[in-house]
């Protein structure tokens, strides 16, 4: 792997996990959390938060064990070739389907707000034409952009939330761990909020990429720190605000939201129109990283040199997944089973892989297997 090849450095970890952790979907979270845990939720995700927190690490370990290498090769190298085919493929599945959900918010929020009457084929379909444009750029330059765009969101979605706590309500938080305020029955319809949580398994394809493995474990602590301690100051702010049963009422609590804090100021009489424009480019940048990412994946898998043919290629597959999620209702029920594939993903598959790397060196069978440095 040549210097000039390996550029990322722990800041711009940070910001690509970001970048593919905060989407569309954010948006609805607090109504999820609010519907599924009650009144309890605001304690009860950053808990939960702990176990991506540390699924993360893992994923992290492996790099710094197999520094120069993705998850297409080392996984063949502890497997074998069959099953290591498999799990590279699973992980390129899981980026891949979730660009056709993302398409399907952005295309709501759209008609929501901005084109009330849009056809879903022009939004949708001008969406991906620049998503894959700008997949087809190299890394480095998605790295950048992704940089600017999600700093941006970030920072106006911090904005609105703290501007909320004008109408901050304590009590609202009360009574905490309520058991009748618990519904899991809805929880594996409201199972779309995990997807939130694991931006971080993009780590098993930047291996390569990365100038300092060893800075690697830090570096993704830190950021899906940042991101379970978002999602709670997000959750407790609208928790505060609505109370528990106006929010679980609400579809999107983080607009409702921005419509409670308008100002009688010109720029900020309609901070919901703001938040909408930030989050659209929070959006792309999910969907060009998951594009990218899923591209990168197969390229590996079957060898192929040309990245911007596959770009194309995949781009009538999404668009035609896209249109089967007609309404809410339908890619809400793809969420919750892509929300399969990411515990797996995320969690599942990298454990078990570090727990074969630690045993392919403890049996002695190939020494030291990613060459990491002593």
């Amino acid at each position: 792997m040549s210097k000039t090849t390996m550029f990322l450095n722990s800041r711009q970890i940070i910001l690509l996990i970001l970048g593919l952790s905060i989407s569309g979907g954010n948006l609805l979270l607090p109504g999820r959390v609010a519907r599924v845990f009650g009144t309890s939720g605001w304690l009860l995700i950053p808990a939960a938060g702990i176990i991506f927190i540390f699924a993360a690490w893992i994923c992290a370990c492996l790099g710094r064990i197999f520094p120069g290498e993705t998850v297409v090769e080392f996984s063949r190298r502890l497997l074998g070739r069959p099953l290591g085919f498999l799990a590279g493929l699973v992980v390129v599945l899981y980026f891949l389907l979730y660009i056709p959900v993302e398409i399907r918010i952005l295309q709501e929020l759209v008609n929501i707000s901005i084109l009330r009457h849009a056809s879903s084929w022009f939004v949708s379909g001008t969406f991906l034409l620049v998503v894959a444009y700008a997949t087809a750029a190299d890394f480095e330059t998605l790295t950048q952009v992704n940089e600017v765009l999600i700093e941006i969101t970030m920072i106006v979605g911090l904005l609105v939330t703290l501007f909320g706590w004008r109408f901050f309500d304590p009590f609202h938080l009360q009574p905490v761990f309520n058991a009748e305020e618990l519904n899991l029955a809805k929880f594996w319809e409201e199972a779309g909020m995990i997807v939130g949580f694991t931006g971080y398994p993009l780590l098993l394809l930047v291996f390569p990429f990365v100038r300092h493995p060893r800075t690697l474990p830090r570096a993704a602590v830190f950021a899906v720190t940042l991101v379970v301690l978002t999602y709670s100051f997000f959750i407790i702010t609208t928790l505060g605000v609505f109370g528990r049963n106006e929010l679980a009422g609400q579809a999107w609590p983080g607009l409702e939201l921005a419509k409670a804090v308008n100002f009688e100021v010109v720029i900020l009489e309609r901070l919901d129109m703001i938040l909408i424009v930030s989050w659209l480019g929070a959006i792309f940048t999910s969907c060009f990283l998951a594009y990218h990412f899923a591209v990168a994946g197969l390229s590996r898998l079957f060898n192929l040199r040309s990245h911007s043919v596959l770009t194309w290629a995949l781009a009538p597959v999404i668009y035609y997944l896209s249109t089967i999620l007609t309404n809410y209702f339908a890619w809400n029920k793809w969420l919750s089973y892509l929300s399969i594939l990411a515990v797996f993903v995320g969690v599942v598959l990298p454990l078990f892989l570090l727990l074969m790397a630690g045993l392919h060196r403890w049996l002695g069978s190939s020494g030291n297997p990613g060459g990491e440095e002593e």
